[in-house]
């Protein structure tokens, strides 16, 4: 469990940082105008953060057996 908690959290913070320059140039490129949706960044950090950790101990208990 405390692994999970460590992945998940910097998986959180990677994704956050990806994130935001990515809606960014989105927006700059799309909408032209350069504005981020910080509640859109999050949101996406937060299920990777949740998705990817879960997938990755599924996918060593699996081959732990």
């Amino acid at each position: 469990m405390k692994r999970f908690a460590a992945l998940a959290a910097v998986t959180f913070v990677v994704a956050l940082l990806v994130n935001v320059p990515a809606v960014f140039a989105w927006n700059l490129f799309l909408h032209g105008t350069g504005t981020f949706d910080l509640t859109t960044s999050v949101a996406i950090a937060m299920t990777l953060a949740f998705v990817l950790p879960a997938f990755l101990g599924a996918r060593t208990g699996h081959h732990s057996r």
